[in-house]
């Protein structure tokens, strides 16, 4: 393994600070590839990366990366990690959506709103351009407001016929 992360860094230029292991498990036959990264300082030899990892084992990798994990359980469980792997794609979907439904409900809300606003402008606008008579008129022969463009425009004209 030293070898191979030493040529790899002298061919590229760049320290390789993966290292590439299968999981295995003598249970169920079941194997898998693993990379894991170093995390170190770039100028430590590969060979203290390797022998960091070996300990790690030893210890029973604390808190191990999510790939070691994943394969972990998958060299354990195959059908298992394909049920959760499923799952987890799943969450996440659902996430999605849940992200893109809200996101959306807010934009549309958004759109409302503006339209509201513009609508409560241009009703406010023709209001007060009216003339005495009309205004008079207007406010006796419209009933009660059903929506809030409505309800502003007769609150305009009361204001504005108490006004003069």
């Amino acid at each position: 393994i030293e070898s191979r992360m030493e040529s790899a860094s002298k061919s590229s230029g760049r320290i390789d600070r993966h290292l590439a292991t299968w999981v295995r498990s003598l249970e169920t036959g079941a194997q898998t590839r693993v990379c894991i990264v170093a995390t170190g300082h770039q100028h430590v030899p590969a060979i203290d990366d390797c022998d960091s990892f070996v300990l790690w084992a030893e210890t029973g990798f604390f808190e191990p990366p999510r790939t070691l994990d994943d394969a972990t359980l998958y060299v354990r469980d195959p059908d298992g990690f394909e049920r959760r792997h499923t799952s987890r794609n799943l969450a996440r979907t659902i996430r999605r959506s849940v992200m893109k439904l809200r996101v959306e409900a807010m934009r549309q809300k958004s759109l409302a709103r503006s339209k509201a606003q513009l609508s409560l402008g241009l009703e406010s606008r023709r209001v007060r351009n009216l003339g005495w008579r009309e205004l008079m008129a207007e406010h006796e022969a419209v009933g009660a407001p059903s929506d809030p463009v409505e309800e502003a425009a007769q609150t305009l004209r009361t204001r504005l016929l108490e006004s003069e």
